[in-house]
């Protein structure tokens, strides 16, 4: 899956794209995003899940 987003906060914009991988068996995903703001400040996350 592939996303897109745009968020405001104290008059600052910022857009993110993100996009999430989930296994064969639907146990595991992985997860990431990064963001950049009408500055040029940047954002990273990432994140990894296992589902019992």
């Amino acid at each position: 899956m592939v996303a897109a987003g745009v968020g405001n906060y104290k008059g600052y914009t910022a857009i993110g794209l993100g996009a999430t991988y989930r296994s064969r068996d639907s146990r595991w995903l992985v997860n990431a995003a990064a963001s950049i703001t009408q500055h040029g400040d940047t954002g990273v996350r990432g994140q990894v899940g296992y589902e019992f």
